[in-house]
């Protein structure tokens, strides 16, 4: 019988701290940043991926 495979591509989350969590997501997951920019002021916008990003 055939089970229901999850892969999880796409995750948002808020933090308080963007450089704190960004050494995180680099240094303990191993991701890439890929994209930061910053729509308005106060408002920091970071991009991550890992090497299984496009499989």
């Amino acid at each position: 019988m055939g089970g229901i495979i999850f892969e999880e591509k796409n995750s948002v989350i808020a933090t308080e701290n963007l450089e704190e969590s960004a050494r995180f997501y680099k240094e303990i997951l191993g991701l890439e940043e890929v994209r930061k920019f910053n729509p308005r002021p106060g408002l920091s916008i970071a991009f991550y991926m890992d090497d299984r990003c496009f499989d």
